[in-house]
């Protein structure tokens, strides 16, 4: 991580990752599916069914993706309540993202399988988290493949993830006191575009209106408030003037933030690393020949 940060292109390469949650327009607009993904918990579950599903062997049953299965995996993170899973799970079948479906060698049991659509986003996501890594690697056209749709690095990218669990709790480690704020429904999200705002100008006075964000991110603005109030609670900003017109991101916050985005970006290069080593030397990579989805 501290290698990440000392890096001459740290800073281009963290505006990128910044602006993917601040000016995604699917965020912004009203796609059900997209305003889902509002938390990490929200979106580690999501990564997690996906490659699941890209494990499945009917031939194997400990790889069958069964609801037991997915709780034995996800609750562990400390990500979600049981309860609250069973939600997410219900609302995710809800809006065509996944199905519950009975498994044909034992009806007892129940699979949780993506639907085409769920895939596609999935692919969607990958290049955007993917494609800051060509600001931090100029030339090298890192993503170029998952923009391209190239599934196989999809699937790639999903059985690293799935053998690197524990790196993924390393950003919001890193976050420090900053954690509960980048857990919480949209935090990051909202965040980011005041970092990018400090980043760019002043950090002790970065206007940007509670109203206007809202509007953009579909967000209340008593949420938004709500979250500037606990920054300022937790001795990481202050607010100088109502509705967000004159906001001060203390120095703890911008180091506490930089932790995150450095660990997440250290992530994204070793995954994406290894992802492309998969697809050059591992026959079972080099071509796409997925389990059926759902529709």
């Amino acid at each position: 991580m501290a290698e990440v940060r000392a890096h001459p292109n740290f800073a281009a390469t963290r505006r990128r990752f910044l602006l993917a949650f601040a000016t995604d327009p699917q965020v912004q607009g009203s796609n059900p599916a997209m305003r889902l993904l509002s938390d990490p918990g929200r979106i580690a579950l999501f990564s997690m069914i996906v490659s699941l599903y890209f494990q499945y062997d009917p031939d194997e049953r400990a790889t069958w993706p069964t609801i037991g299965l997915v709780r034995d995996v996800f609750l562990p993170l400390g990500l979600s309540s049981a309860r609250r899973l069973d939600a997410i799970l219900a609302r995710l079948q809800s809006i065509g993202l996944l199905s519950l479906v009975d498994s044909p060698a034992d009806r007892r049991l129940r699979l949780v399988l993506p639907t085409e659509h769920m895939l596609d986003l999935d692919l969607d996501l990958l290049a955007r988290q993917f494609s800051c890594l060509d600001s931090f690697l100029p030339g090298t056209d890192i993503g170029g493949p998952l923009r391209a749709g190239d599934r196989r690095y999809q699937r790639a990218l999903r059985h690293v993830a799935s053998r690197t669990r524990s790196l993924a709790r390393q950003p919001l480690e890193l976050a420090g006191r900053l954690r509960p704020i980048l857990a919480r429904q949209d935090g990051f999200k909202l965040l980011a575009p005041y970092l990018v705002a400090a980043h760019d100008g002043d950090p002790a006075s970065v206007s940007l209106s509670f109203d206007a964000l809202g509007l953009r991110s579909r967000t209340s603005r008593t949420h938004i408030r709500n979250l500037f109030n606990e920054l300022a609670e937790l001795g990481l900003a202050r607010q100088h003037r109502p509705g967000g017109h004159q906001v001060e991101l203390l120095p703890e916050l911008l180091d506490l933030a930089d932790n995150f985005v450095a660990s997440a970006i250290a992530n994204y290069a070793r995954g994406w690393a290894i992802a492309c080593w998969l697809v050059q030397t591992d026959p079972r990579y080099a071509q796409y020949f997925p389990p059926t989805a759902t529709r």
